[in-house]
């Protein structure tokens, strides 16, 4: 497949309003992965709580580190 094809698809599908990529966590997941990480558990810990990957764990918890990125010393 070309790359041009490739594009061609992609535009398509956006001109038709479909998604591009993957569709997002639901929000109670990212709710609940919050609350666990918060409470001390590893992104692999919530991801088998949760039964998703330590990677989305990782980014369904990104408001929470940045806040404790930005209250570091």
């Amino acid at each position: 497949m070309s790359v041009r094809c490739v594009k061609a698809g992609l535009a398509a599908r956006k001109a038709k309003g479909g998604r591009l990529g993957r569709v997002p966590l639901a929000m109670s997941i990212q709710s609940k992965a919050r609350w666990l990480r918060e409470n001390g558990l590893s992104y692999a810990a919530i991801g088998k709580e949760l039964k998703i990957s330590k990677g989305s764990a990782f980014n369904a918890c990104k408001e929470v580190r940045d806040q404790i990125v930005r209250s570091a010393p």
